[in-house]
């Protein structure tokens, strides 16, 4: 269905595979080796707003098993862009989602690069800004992550620099200047 369904049925799928990835560590595991993973990564890029949103939903959890277990995750440039698309136009769960699969692949050098490429580093920093104290966190945990190489910081601190000054001061969040200020 995450590939042949009509678009009704891939967002459903999608959503089916992030409740299910809820459940337990062996349900990721089981979800991963039937093939899961690269059809919700490819809707990420072909989906509607919702399945976006739940493959990128069903992928942060898919992600955190892997990385548990010790398994690489790379991310392309082009796949990274697609997260980006939900940090601008997703709901916040969306949001939060696209942030916290950013924030898990950022551990090795070539994935921070592809991040720094998508330009996710603006609108990680725009979510730091957000209601919802879990977007914040993600975006934040992301940001951190990227920030560990010292070549990603002046471009994370220009970037905080443009959203501030394009944020009028009355609605800034003093959470924009903490998490920059907490950079690596």
């Amino acid at each position: 269905m995450l590939e042949s369904g009509d678009d009704e049925g891939r967002e459903e799928s999608a959503a089916a595979l992030k409740y299910f990835s809820i459940i337990s560590f062996n349900m990721k595991v089981q979800i991963a080796e039937a093939g899961a993973f690269g059809p919700l990564v490819k809707l990420l890029g072909e989906g509607t707003p919702r399945a976006r949103e739940e493959a990128a939903g069903a992928l942060w959890r898919l992600v955190s098993m892997m990385n548990e277990s010790n398994i690489e995750v790379n991310i392309a440039t082009k796949k990274a862009s697609d997260l980006v698309v939900l940090l601008h136009t997703g709901s916040p769960e969306g949001k939060e989602a696209a942030a916290g699969v950013l924030r898990l692949v950022a551990y090795n050098d070539t994935n921070k690069l592809s991040i720094m490429r998508a330009r996710a580093v603006e609108p990680l920093v725009e979510l730091l800004s957000s209601s919802n104290p879990e977007v914040k966190e993600q975006a934040a945990g992301a940001l951190n992550a990227v920030a560990s190489d010292k070549d990603h910081r002046k471009p994370i601190a220009r970037a905080a620099e443009q959203v501030s000054t394009k944020t009028p001061p009355s609605t800034r969040s003093s959470a924009l200047s903490s998490h920059c200020l907490a950079l690596p």
